[in-house]
This record gives structure tokens, sequence and C-alpha cells, in this order.
């Protein structure tokens, strides 16, 4: 008897439905296999797993549901879900899911990290990506005396306005590790540079204001000592929050129109507002190229707004509005890639 009853205890183990949740898990995992591999009904994959989450999920389905909208979502119902999401992860066990297609969607939007280069090497670990860390603590040490024309140069990613540099040499027990006569410049393309400051000791904070996407500190004389940089830190305008790729961070509007560079050696084909929720319609989207006037391109159409650019390209973007206040960020798109509408792949922004 006993072992009768056993035997229909583990039958009914057997036969016993798997758990919402573990159901919704293996859903989610079958979805992202399909997402990788460019799968082409990833929609209609979507409107079904929409329905396995609901139900498996119940109150809890929410900030799930809008993670599958990232990445299967028409461009502006993908934004909406990403601002539904700042904030929100969802259940623990399909968290990693969640926080993977958070991750997809910003890395299609985001601007390239910033990238620290040298010609003066590196000693032992103390690498360049050390001057930019926000740690004073940490540093880069060069490999050996600074020379004449040697430097070290930040890649802010694309054209960024600024406000300043600040700029930490040398250390307490290497005080004399700092450039004697050296210079700070600014290029927008990496090829022509414009001298922004002398740098002749351990500590400066340069105040200015001016659109760059390079930032070079170069020596102009040989020297015998090495070179320590506890921290070089580029202060960014307000209005760097629109062009930084980060979903987070806004800038606000108000009645004055604010104008933004774009990178000239980039191509795009088309521009992307991605603002505020409630954001009205009706702010006028504007390009120029150079030195020519500013023509207006199209309308905020409300929290997402994508318009084309004009042949020839465009150098600067504003948006005239007025009274209203509109949190915005803005991004552009590589030729041929607005019209793709089913994954963040074909939201990939330039700068």
């Amino acid at each position: 008897m006993p072992i009768r009853l056993a035997a229909c205890l583990l039958s009914a183990a057997l036969a016993a439905p798997t758990p919402p949740a573990v159901g919704v898990s293996a859903e989610l995992a079958g979805f992202w296999r399909a997402y990788r591999a460019g799968a082409p009904d990833l929609a209609m994959r979507a409107a079904r797993l929409d329905h396995v989450v609901r139900t498996g999920l119940g109150h809890d389905a929410e900030p799930v549901r809008e993670a599958v909208r990232l990445l299967a979502g028409d461009p502006a119902r993908a934004w909406t879900a990403r601002l539904a999401l700042l904030g929100a992860r969802g259940p623990a066990a399909q968290r990693s899911f969640v926080d993977a297609a958070v991750r997809e969607y910003d890395t299609a939007y985001a601007a390239r990290p910033a990238a620290v280069t040298t010609t003066l090497g590196a000693h032992g670990g103390h690498g360049p990506d050390r001057m930019t860390d926000g740690d004073p603590a940490t540093y880069y040490w060069s490999a050996g005396p600074a020379v004449a024309g040697a430097a070290v140069t930040v890649d802010l990613g694309g054209p960024r306005r600024v406000r300043g540099v600040r700029l930490l040499l040398g250390k307490p027990d290497r005080p004399l590790d700092h450039l004697r006569r050296g210079v700070l410049e600014f290029s927008p393309d990496g090829r022509t540079w414009t001298p922004v400051a002398r740098v002749e000791r351990p500590e400066h904070a340069v105040d200015v204001t001016a659109d760059t996407r390079f930032v070079r500190l170069r020596s102009e004389a040989d020297q015998p000592h090495w070179l320590v940089v506890r921290e070089l830190s580029v202060v960014a305008c307000p209005t760097g929050r629109a062009t930084d790729g980060d979903p987070t961070t806004v800038f606000t509007v108000t009645g004055e129109a604010v104008e933004l560079p774009l990178s000239a050696d980039r191509p795009a084909s088309a521009l992307v507002v991605r603002a505020a929720p409630g954001t009205a319609p009706g702010g006028e989207v504007q390009v120029r190229a150079g030195a020519a006037g500013w023509a207006t391109v199209g309308r905020l159409a409300g929290p997402y707004t994508e318009v084309p650019l004009p042949e020839g390209g465009a150098t600067r973007v504003r948006i005239v509005r007025g009274g209203e206040m509109t949190p915005w960020r803005c991004t552009r798109s590589p030729p041929g890639r607005h019209a793709e509408r089913h994954r963040p792949h074909g939201a990939v922004t330039g700068e």
C-alpha cells in the first residue's frame, strides 16, 4: 500500500502543470533567441508572448511586456516602453530579460563611450582610461619622459558642447611628473586643432564654451620627467544631455531655441527626437548646413518624432518651441536605416 501511494504521488507530480512563471521564463528565452537570430516574424511572436506574459505573471506582467515592446515594437512604441521602464525592473525571475532588453535598446541609441589614447605608452597597469574615470586616486602614468609632440587624446564619441576642462597632473610621490610646456587643444575631427589653454603646472581649471569632439593634452618640448594625469575631466554644457545617448538624462527646452552640433563626417538620413511623456506636438525641428540658413524639416509629433534630413546633410539642429517646457534627446539615424521598424537595431543612431 505505501508503495502504491508513493507511485500515485510520483505520477501526480509528473503530471503537474509547469508553474506559470517558469513557463514565462522559457518563452522569454525562446523569444530572445528569435530576436538575436533576426526572425522575420518577430512581431507575431511578440503578440503571442504578450498573452503568455499577461496570463502567467498577472499584476507583475507590465515591466516584462514593456521589455518585449522595446525589442519588437515600432520606434515610437518602443520609446514609450523605455520611458515606462525608467526605474522599473520587473519580477526577479524575469529581471535578466528586462535588463537585457533595456541594454539592447540603450546600446542602439547610445553615443559611443569616450575613448582615451596616448602616444607615450603606459607604465604598469596605469592605462590612459584612468585619467577619465572620475577618481583622482587613480591615474595614468606614461612609460617614459614626455617629449615634444607626445599627447593624450580624449574622443568624446561625437560633437559635444563643453564649457570647460579640469586637469590634475602629477601625484604626491611624483610631484614633478607634469608638463612644463604643454597645450590643451580642441578639435571637431581629430585633424584640425585649436589651442585652448597653456599647461605649465599640475592643476588647471579651463573655462571655455565650445563645440568639440576631441580634447588633447600635448607636450611642446622634451622634458626629463614622466607624465602622470590623475584627472582629465571634460565639463559638458547642460545641452549635452540631449545628445549623450542616455535616456535617463534630459535637457529642457523652454521658450528659447537651443542649437546642438551634428557630426559632419558621419552622414545620416533622419533625425530622431525622443522627448518626455506628455510632450505636445508642434515644435519646429530645424537644421542647417555650414553657413546656410535654418530650414524646418519637421515638427514634433509628441514624445517620439522622426524626420528625414535633407540631402547634403546638416551640421546643426535646433528645436524652436514656445513657452511649454520639453525635455528632449536628439540622435541621428544612419543612411537607409530610419525606415526599419521592428528592432532597436533599426534605430541605431549616429551623433
